[in-house]
């Protein structure tokens, strides 16, 4: 099922990135994407994403939320999909922390801006 735009709000202010944080960042939603469109919100004929991201101090904050999906009740062990979103943003003092609510998968990340 492919979700139409209706079903995705993403909101923020321009950031430049480098290439390689911004390749590492793609990474990391692309896998969230990959993940929402299997077995979260977009499996589901109502599910909704919501993306937003602020930036302070040099640093850029990203909240992927989602809703109106399957509900989770368990969760299996660390994959490589789960590896790559808790690591892909260590190199620019950055972290990534994911919860997986009843609403649907909730995920931070946040990291440095490197000047460009």
């Amino acid at each position: 099922m492919r979700p139409s735009l209706r079903r995705i709000r993403a909101k923020g202010p321009d950031v430049i990135l480098g290439a390689k944080p911004a390749l590492a960042l793609g990474l990391a939603l692309h896998e969230l994407g990959t993940n929402a469109a299997k077995y979260g919100a977009f499996s589901a004929a109502r599910g909704f994403l919501q993306v937003s991201w602020t930036t302070s101090e040099s640093r850029l904050n990203v909240t992927w939320d989602e809703t109106e999906g399957p509900t989770i009740n368990q969760v299996g062990p660390a994959g490589f999909g789960t590896k790559l979103l808790k690591s892909a943003l260590t190199p620019f003092d950055g972290k990534t922390e994911i919860a997986y609510l009843k609403t649907g998968v909730h995920c931070t990340m946040q990291c440095r801006i490197p000047k460009v």
